[in-house]
């Protein structure tokens, strides 16, 4: 059964990735990713953006924008 449901989120998910390539074409949206580092020029991690017609939105991350739609639960 376990393996059942497993193979069912995975079809979900193929589904959702399609359908969020088609949505992001649509909108002629992209992807940027911008390095952070503190002030020691030390690694602190990547932002991820979402580009408008070759244009990076800067005004919110991708995760932000998750958090906004998807809420917490």
């Amino acid at each position: 059964m376990e393996e059942l449901e497993f193979e069912n989120r995975k079809k979900k998910i193929e589904a959702f990735k399609n359908e969020l390539k088609a949505l992001m074409s649509k909108y002629n949206f992209g992807k940027h990713e911008m390095d952070n580092y503190n002030g020691m020029e030390e690694y602190c991690g990547t932002d991820y953006y979402f580009t408008v017609d070759g244009e990076t939105w800067y005004g919110e991350t991708i995760a932000e924008i998750l958090d906004e739609v998807v809420g917490s639960h």
